[in-house]
């Protein structure tokens, strides 16, 4: 079972670099950094070295992800935005959307 552990946490990694998301990117590599942690501490001989640089990385991520989610809080589309938004850029995710519609027009 904890063999399984840094397989599934490569497959957490490898999801990441698949999305374009950074949110999910974050999340997807906190996943994969606590499997990594387990694997490391559950050997015969707990593997310390890895594990504190799992914890730094899942610290930063983590502090990351709050930033990004505060920050999409306060990124808000008017109706008017929104519906000219998703009739002219459909291809575009939400928050590529948001990113192009009020930081471009802000700045």
């Amino acid at each position: 079972m904890v063999e399984m552990c840094i397989h599934v946490a490569n497959v957490f990694y490898l999801l990441s670099y698949l999305g374009r998301d950074m949110l999910w990117l974050r999340i997807l590599t906190c996943l994969g950094l606590v499997l990594g942690i387990f694997f490391f501490t559950c050997q015969a001989t707990p593997l310390y070295g890895p594990t504190v640089w799992h914890v730094v990385f899942l610290a930063i991520n983590g502090y990351q992800i709050g930033c990004l989610i505060r920050e999409r809080r306060e990124l808000r589309l008017s109706q008017e935005q929104e519906r000219f938004g998703f009739a002219n850029f459909h291809d575009l995710s939400r928050e590529e959307l948001l990113t192009l519609l009020t930081r471009t027009v802000y700045e």
